[in-house]
């Protein structure tokens, strides 16, 4: 409970960057795919609280068809998820 107000700052200014532009956008997700892994291990392990969850930032990352294809494509994602899910 102590986290949950500065992990709501950080949300709103990751989503602040996220509109900026599509470069700045794919810079962040390139960088949030190659540590997927460690975000869901720390999701699934240690974070409890929904409303200030990693999940719904990357709903937000991974659903963009532009950002999905650029990250599908070039960073290898769906052997990642399914990893993760074997």
């Amino acid at each position: 409970r102590l986290w949950r107000k500065p992990r709501i700052h950080w949300k709103a200014i990751y989503a602040s960057i996220l509109i900026l532009s599509l470069s700045h956008k794919i810079a962040i997700v390139s960088h949030f795919a190659s540590i997927y892994h460690h975000v869901t291990d720390a999701y699934l392990l240690v974070d409890r609280e929904a409303e200030t969850s990693i999940k719904y930032f990357t709903l937000q990352l991974f659903t963009a068809p532009s950002v999905a294809l650029h990250i599908v494509s070039q960073h290898d994602l769906m052997t990642r998820l399914l990893d993760i899910i074997i």
